[in-house]
C-alpha cells in the first residue's frame, strides 16, 4: 500500500495560525490532511500557483475546514471554473431574487439598514441587498454586476456603490427607491474595491488589470460617468479561499484607504518595500514612502492627520505615517500579523492587528504589546461610533474595551467574517460567507454584548449549496438537501421542475426519501435534529431530537424505519419510527468512534449501509478502524470486525453488502484499500484486503456479486474492477477525475466526479468485470459532490453545491417510441394527445423522459421533433 502521504490524525481541536477564524466549534472528529484543492470557483484566487503551498486550515472537531492561500504579488482572477447554469440539464435549485456567495457590507448613514453584495456565479449578475437592522429581515434585492465585490454608501445615504469584478464596471443603486441607477464602466478591468468622498459626491475604485499596472477610476456620482483614471503600482487578488464541505470560495483582495477628507489615497506596495500616496484629484503620486517589507494593511485615523501600515510575511513591523508631513516611521513589533486588517485607536496611539489567535495592541510610538485578547484569528475589526470598542468578528466574536485594551465580552453565534459597526448605535453586523450566506446581528454595548441573530443574505426561499439528493422508489421524486439554506427542495423528476422548499434545520448533510415516495427523512447536523417531511404535501411534520449531530442516514426497505448515525459526543445510531407526524426515535446503539474525513472535496463523513434485507446495519467506524454490524430488528451489536492491517490509521469509510448479503466491501480512505468483510454474526469477519487503491470512496457491486467496482480520488484516480471471488484487482479504469458519487444499473456502472483540468464529469464505464472500459463521458456545470440514479427515468442526478443546483443527465434513448404516454400501448390516441401535450408544457408523469425533445437532439419542441415523433408513430426510426 501507498504509504508515502504523511497524515497527522487529530480527535481535538488542532492549535494554530489561523485556525479560529471560520471554524465552529463542535466535537465532530476529523483528520486533517494537507492536499490541492479539489474544486475551485476562482482558478486564480482559490487554487494553488505552480510552486505555491496552500495555507490548510482545518476545524478538526467539526468537520468543516477552510483552505486558504495569500501572495505577494497581486493578480488578476479568473472566471468560475464550472461550465455555467445555462445548460440544458441543469435544474436550478435557487428562487431568485438571491443572495449567494455574499461578499462585503455597508451600513447606511442612519444605522436602518445594511447593503450587501453578493457574488453570485460570476456567470450571471449578482445582487445587492438590503437588510433591514430593526426587522431583521433582508427587504430588497436589486440586480447588479457580474461578480459584484466591494460595496460603500454615500454620506448622504443617497447612494450604494458596488465594484464589479467580471463586468468591469460600477453600479449605483440609489437607496431610497432600490434601484439601479447606472452600470459605470472603468478604464481598465476588475474594478474590486469602492470608497466614497466625504462630499458623497464620488465613488474611488481600485482596478486590478494585469495587478501590476494597476489604476484608480474615480467616478462622478451625479452624471454617473469616470471622470478620471491613472495608474497606480499593483492591486488585485492576493490570494482566496475555499470551503470544500459546501464549494463556497472566493478571492481576498488587497486594501487602500481614502483620507476622511477625500483627497489621499494611502495604498501599501505588497510587493515592494513602500507605501504610495496619491492625489485623487490629479491621479498625480504625492509621496512615494519606503517602508519595511510586504506593507498590506491600512487604516488612516478619523481627522486624517495619521495612518498605520501593517506588514504581512513575517515582517513583524508597523508603520506609522504623517500624514500632514508625509513621511513614515517603523517600529518592531513581537508578533506575525497577518491580512489586510490593522485599526487606529481613536487616540492615534496603538494599532490594532490580529496575530494567531489573539488581538493585539501595538504602541506606535515604541512597537511594545501593550495588550493582548485571545479572540481567536481575526475575522475582522471594526471601531464602535463612539470609539469605546472594537469589534471581532469569529464564532466567538469579541467586544474589546479600547481603552483598557481588555476583553468587554465574547459573543457565541456563528462562525464569521467581514464586519461592520453602526454608525448610529452600538449595534454591528457581520458576514457568515466561508460556512453559510447568512448575515449576523449583534448588540456590541460592553459587558452586556449579545448576538441578536442571523439571516440569510437572499430573500426567502433560497435553494442553497446542494449536497445530497434522494430518489423515491419509482424514480420520479427527487429531493435535494440544501446546506446553507437550511431547508430541502422537492422536484418532480420526470419534468425537471421545482414543487416547493421545505425548511428542516441547519447544515443539512444528508436525507433519504422513503420508497414509496412519501416521506423525506432529513439530517440536520448542527441542529441535532432529523427532519419528517410529507413530500407530496411539501410540509415538514416532525422534528425529532438526534444528539448529536445526525450526519448519515439510510431507511429500511419497507420504509417503516429510519437509521441515524450522529457523529459527535458519544457517536450513536439512532432508531427512528416513520409514521408521519408521530414518527418518533424509538431506540440508540452506540456507534463507536465515527467523525469526518478532510481531503475529499466536500468532505465526507464515516458511511453506514444496510444489508439488502435490512436485517444488518453496518457503521464505519472510521477511528476504531473496525466495522460495527447491528442488528436492526433487536438494536443489538452483532459483531465489531477489525478492517485495518496496521497501526496507522486505516479510515473505513464506505462500504456496500454483496446482493446476497453475505459479504461486505469497505473502503479505507487513508489505507488506500477495499477491505472484504465476511458476514456470519458474531464469527464475522475480515477475510481479505486489496491494496493499491489510491484514495478509494465509493464502492459497487454487480447485481450478480461477481465483481466490485472501486471509485477512487487519488493521484491517479479512476474505477478499480476487484473480482469478489478471487479477492484481487481485475481491472482499472482511468478517468482523469476524482469520483464522489456512483452507481450502477444494466451493465453500466455511473460515476461522478471532477477532473481538475477539465471539470466536473459523469463517466459512464461499461461493468463488465475484467474488461471494464469508459464508454463515454458527459461535462458538467460544477464539481457533483454525490450521485443518484433513476432506472425508470434512464436519468442519472447530480447535486452541484456551486451552482446551487442539480445536473441531469439522461442515459436512455435518444429518440422516444411510439408509445409516448408509457402506458403500455404504442401508437393510440392517448399517444398522440399526451405528446402535443407535451409540446405545450404539460408532459404527464410517465411521459418519454426526454419530454418535447423527442429526437434527443437538445431542442425542445421543434419542428423536428415533430418530424420525428410521426415518423416513429409510423413504424419508421428516428
Amino acid at each position: 500500500m501507498n504509504r508515502a502521504r504523511a497524515f497527522t490524525f487529530q480527535r481535538h481541536r488542532l492549535a494554530g495560525p489561523f485556525l479560529d477564524i471560520f471554524t465552529e466549534p463542535r466535537t465532530m472528529r476529523t483528520q486533517r490532511i494537507v492536499l490541492a484543492m479539489t474544486a475551485c470557483l476562482f482558478a486564480a484566487a482559490a487554487c494553488p500557483a505552480p510552486g505555491q503551498s496552500l495555507l490548510d486550515v482545518v476545524d478538526t472537531e467539526g468537520g468543516t475546514a477552510i483552505q486558504a492561500q495569500r501572495w505577494l504579488q497581486p493578480r488578476p482572477v479568473e472566471g468560475p471554473s464550472y461550465a455555467a447554469r445555462l445548460a440544458a440539464f441543469f435544474i436550478d435549485c435557487n428562487s431568485p431574487p438571491e443572495g449567494d456567495n455574499p461578499r462585503e457590507l455597508a451600513f447606511t448613514p442612519d444605522g436602518l439598514s445594511v447593503a450587501i453584495v453578493n457574488h453570485g456565479t460570476g456567470l450571471l449578475p449578482g445582487t445587492m441587498t438590503f437588510y433591514d437592522v430593526n426587522s431583521r429581515t433582508i427587504t430588497h434585492t436589486v440586480t447588479v454586476g457580474l461578480l459584484p465585490n466591494h460595496v460603500a454608501v454615500t454620506p448622504n445615504g443617497q447612494y450604494a456603490v458596488c465594484t464589479n469584478v467580471f463586468s468591469n464596471s460600477v453600479s449605483i443603486v440609489d437607496i431610497p427607491t432600490h434601484t439601479l441607477v447606472a452600470n459605470v464602466p472603468v478604464t481598465g478591468t476588475q474594478p474590486f474595491r469602492v470608497a466614497i468622498t466625504p462630499d458623497s459626491l464620488s465613488a474611488v475604485v481600485a482596478v486590478t488589470n494585469d495587478g501590476v499596472n494597476s489604476r484608480f477610476s474615480v467616478i462622478d456620482l451625479a452624471s454617473r460617468t469616470e471622470v478620471r483614471s491613472f495608474s497606480s503600482v499593483g492591486q488585485g487578488a492576493i490570494g482566496g479561499f475555499f470551503t470544500p464541505e459546501v464549494g463556497l470560495s472566493s478571492p481576498l483582495w488587497s486594501v487602500f484607504a481614502l483620507s476622511p477628507d477625500g483627497t489621499t489615497i494611502v495604498l501599501p506596495n505588497r510587493t515592494g518595500a513602500r507605501v504610495m500616496l496619491y492625489d485623487v484629484a490629479t491621479g498625480g503620486v504625492v509621496a512615494s514612502l519606503a517602508s519595511p517589507a510586504s506593507p498590506a494593511s491600512v487604516d488612516i485615523s478619523a481627522d486624517g492627520t495619521v495612518a498605520v501600515v501593517g506588514h504581512e510575511f513575517g515582517a513583524r513591523q508597523v508603520s506609522r505615517i504623517d500624514m500632514v508631513a508625509r513621511t513614515l516611521s517603523s517600529v518592531a513589533i513581537a508578533d506575525d500579523i497577518g491580512g489586510t486588517i490593522i485599526r487606529i485607536t481613536p487616540d492615534k496611539n496603538f494599532a490594532i492587528a490580529g496575530s494567531l489567535n489573539n488581538t493585539s495592541f501595538y504602541s506606535l510610538a515604541t512597537g511594545a504589546t501593550t495588550g493582548t485578547i485571545f479572540t481567536g484569528s481575526v475575522g475582522d475589526i471594526e471601531i464602535s461610533f463612539d470609539g469605546q470598542y472594537a469589534f471581532v468578528s469569529n464564532f466567538n466574536s469579541s467586544v474589546i474595551n479600547i481603552a483598557t485594551q481588555s476583553l468587554a465580552a465574547s459573543v457565541t453565534l456563528a462562525a464569521c467574517a467581514e464586519a461592520a459597526c453602526s454608525p448610529t448605535q452600538l449595534k454591528a453586523v457581520a458576514l457568515n460567507d466561508r460556512f453559510r450566506e447568512d448575515i449576523h446581528l449583534y448588540n456590541i454595548n460592553g459587558a452586556s454584548s449579545s448576538a441578536l441573530g442571523l439571516t440569510l443574505t437572499g430573500e426567502p426561499p433560497e435553494g442553497d449549496c446542494i449536497r445530497s439528493v434522494a430518489l423515491s422508489g419509482d424514480g420520479r421524486t427527487l429531493v435535494t438537501g440544501n446546506t446553507t439554506s437550511r431547508n430541502v427542495t422537492i422536484i418532480d423528476a420526470a419534468t425537471s421542475t421545482v414543487l416547493g422548499y421545505v425548511d428542516t434545520g441547519d447544515r443539512v448533510l444528508d436525507l433519504a426519501v422513503t420508497p414509496d415516495g412519501h416521506y423525506a427523512v432529513v439530517c440536520n447536523t448542527d441542529d441535532s435534529t432529523v427532519s419528517i417531511v410529507d413530500v407530496p404535501l411539501r410540509t415538514r411534520v416532525a422534528q425529532l431530537s438526534c444528539p448529536t449531530r445526525p450526519a448519515k442516514v439510510k431507511i429500511s426497505p419497507d420504509g417503516t424505519k429510519a437509521y441515524v448515525l450522529s457523529v459527535a459526543g458519544t457517536d450513536m445510531i439512532h432508531f427512528i419510527n416513520i409514521n408521519g407526524a408521530a414518527s418518533s426515535v424509538i431506540g440508540t446503539v452506540i456507534a463507536g468512534q465515527t467523525g469526518s474525513a478532510q481531503g475529499y472535496a466536500y468532505t465526507d463523513v464515516s458511511g453506514i449501509q444496510l444489508s439488502p434485507d435490512g436485517s444488518i446495519l453496518a457503521v464505519c467506524v472510521s477511528f476504531d478502524d473496525n466495522i460495527r454490524l447491528i442488528n436492526t430488528a433487536t438494536r443489538a451489536v452483532i459483531a465489531d470486525v477489525p478492517v485495518g492491517i496496521d497501526a496507522s490509521m486505516e479510515f473505513p469509510m464506505r462500504c456496500a453488502f454483496s446482493p446476497s448479503g453475505n459479504r461486505l466491501f469497505v473502503t479505507m480512505a487513508f489505507g488506500d484499500a477495499l477491505a472484504v468483510v465476511n458476514i456470519n454474526g458474531a464469527s464475522s469477519s475480515r477475510i481479505a484486503t486489496i491494496g493499491g487503491m489510491d484514495f478509494p470512496l465509493t464502492v459497487d457491486v454487480d447485481p450478480l456479486g461477481q465483481f466490485v467496482y472501486v471509485g477512487t480520488s487519488g493521484n491517479q484516480p479512476g474505477v478499480y474492477v476487484v473480482n469478489a471471488a478471487s479477492n484481487a484487482v481485475a481491472g482499472a479504469v482511468p478517468l482523469g477525475g476524482t469520483v464522489r458519487g456512483a452507481a450502477i444499473s444494466s451493465g453500466v456502472l455511473y460515476a461522478a466526479g471532477l477532473n481538475s483540468a477539465t471539470g466536473g464529469k459523469l463517466w459512464r464505464v461499461a461493468a463488465t468485470g475484467s474488461t471494464a472500459s469508459l464508454l463515454d463521458e458527459t461535462p458538467l456545470s460544477g464539481s457533483p459532490s454525490e450521485l443518484a440514479y433513476s432506472s425508470s427515468l434512464r436519468t442519472v442526478y447530480m447535486p452541484q453545491p456551486v451552482p446551487d443546483g442539480v445536473d441531469r443527465v439522461y442515459v436512455g434513448p435518444t429518440c422516444g417510441t411510439a408509445d409516448f404516454d408509457g402506458d403500455g400501448d404504442s401508437g393510440t390516441d392517448a399517444d398522440i394527445e399526451a405528446f402535443f401535450a407535451c409540446l405545450a408544457g404539460n408532459c404527464c408523469a410517465t411521459c418519454f423522459p426526454l419530454g418535447a425533445d423527442f429526437n434527443g437532439d437538445g431542442d425542445s419542441g421543434t419542428d423536428a421533433d415533430i418530424e420525428a415523433f410521426f415518423r416513429v408513430l409510423a413504424g419508421g426510426n428516428c
